[in-house]
């Protein structure tokens, strides 16, 4: 959390995420308080008949130096915890989808490349029959990578050990166009501007063979996203 005095230049903000991360999808809400940020993560975006989604867990930092750099990218394809996190969420989606009978496929596996950060990725893709995009939405979300497996035992989980409001971070941000096609995301990488304080948000998937100080670090780094820019 920050403090500030004055006005804060939006413009100049939503610039420098652009600018930053090309990959990502950033968005701006005004409504009670600014949300703001840079969403990797593709929660589901429907064209006519057409769905997919982004399965994205399983992370690794980036290194300045060029040869650690590589060995963290190919070590995302073979670290057991990295696959088994992201194998978690990938199967999460696919059963939420069976239950409202529709069957999916999936991509291999691959790694996004941002600008502090490896991400692994599978896209998952569907023919929708009738179902309204919105109980599409309600089925799946959150995945797995933004509240756990089983969904509903895990939920449970946070709520009774998270002491906070994880307000809308993690939430469902997106649009739907006139021709009812639809793209939503998870507002992730993101910040929240209320009473001249910025709240900054950032997480990490657990699993049994998680270290820790690497999950820590991993959210320090994904905290980087917008706390350089307020830095700047």
């Amino acid at each position: 959390k920050y403090s500030f005095k004055g006005n804060i230049s939006y413009s100049l903000f939503i610039k420098s995420l652009e600018k930053k991360y090309p990959e990502c999808t950033i968005f701006f809400y005004d409504y009670n308080g600014i949300f703001l940020g840079a969403s990797p993560e593709k929660i589901l975006s429907n064209n006519q008949n057409s769905i997919s989604i982004d399965a994205l867990a399983g992370s690794i930092n980036r290194e300045k130096d060029s040869n650690k750099d590589i060995v963290n990218k190919e070590n995302l394809l073979k670290d057991k915890k990295i696959i088994d996190e992201h194998d978690i969420v990938v199967k999460g989606i696919i059963e939420s989808l069976s239950k409202i009978n529709i069957n999916s496929k999936c991509s291999d596996k691959h790694i996004l490349k941002l600008k502090n950060i490896y991400h692994l990725k599978t896209c998952i893709t569907a023919q929708k029959n009738n179902e309204n995009i919105f109980d599409i939405l309600d089925t799946i979300a959150p995945t797995p990578a933004l509240s756990g497996y089983p969904r509903n035992e895990a939920i449970k989980i946070i709520k009774n050990i998270e002491s906070y409001d994880r307000g809308w971070y993690s939430g469902v941000i997106g649009w739907i166009e006139n021709n009812l096609n639809a793209n939503f995301y998870a507002g992730l990488r993101s910040a929240y501007i209320k009473d001249d304080y910025i709240y900054i948000y950032a997480g990490a998937g657990i699993t049994k063979d998680s270290i820790p100080n690497n999950e820590w670090d991993e959210i320090i780094n994904k905290m980087s996203t917008i706390d350089e820019i307020v830095n700047e």
